[in-house]
């Protein structure tokens, strides 16, 4: 199974995505999309290109300048 049908099943099964690296929380993503889901819809599409996006990225798990939201949401967790 491909990355991106991992992040698929997610986005249609949960109401809430987090991802943990290295020991801390650093993506919290509440969805709230209607069901049933479907994965050809434009909002299923693009948030889970965002997810996607985001576990892909660099080592740090930081893309597009979102390290102080991720810090303080590990701060509050």
């Amino acid at each position: 199974m491909k990355c991106s049908d991992d992040v698929d099943e997610a986005v249609t099964l949960a109401d809430r995505i987090i991802l943990i690296e290295n020991g801390r929380v650093t993506m919290d993503q509440r969805i709230s999309l209607p069901r049933p889901r479907k994965r050809k819809d434009p909002e299923f599409l693009t948030l889970a290109e965002e997810i996607l996006e985001r576990v892909m990225g660099d080592e740090a798990g930081l893309i597009n300048g979102e390290a102080e939201k991720v810090q303080q949401l590990a701060n509050t967790h």
